[in-house]
C-alpha cells in the first residue's frame, strides 16, 4: 500500500472566496505607491482576468500602464507582500 505524503486542498470559492479580498489587495498596493489612476486600472484588469496568475498580472500591469519590465526577483518580492 502507498503512503499519502501530501495534501492539497483547493478550497478557494468553497470555504472561502478571496477574489474580493485580492482585488482590495491589488487596489490598495498600486493606488499606495501610483495612485488612483493605476489603481482603477489594475482592479478593471484582475476582475476581468481572475483566472490569470498574479505573477503574470504585475507583469503586464507594469509593462501596459507604468512601462516596466519586471524581472523574476521583484514579481517574487511583490507577489509575498
Amino acid at each position: 500500500m502507498s503512503e499519502i505524503k501530501t495534501i492539497f486542498f483547493d478550497f478557494d470559492g468553497v470555504i472561502l472566496e478571496s477574489n474580493e479580498a485580492k482585488t482590495e489587495a491589488f487596489y490598495a498596493m498600486y493606488n499606495e505607491r501610483y495612485g488612483k489612476e493605476i489603481a482603477n486600472k489594475v482592479r478593471e484588469h484582475h476582475l476581468m482576468n481572475q483566472g490569470v496568475s498574479r505573477f503574470e498580472k504585475f507583469r503586464i500591469w507594469h509593462k501596459q500602464w507604468l512601462n516596466e519590465d519586471l524581472s523574476t526577483a521583484e514579481v517574487e518580492a511583490m507577489s509575498i507582500k
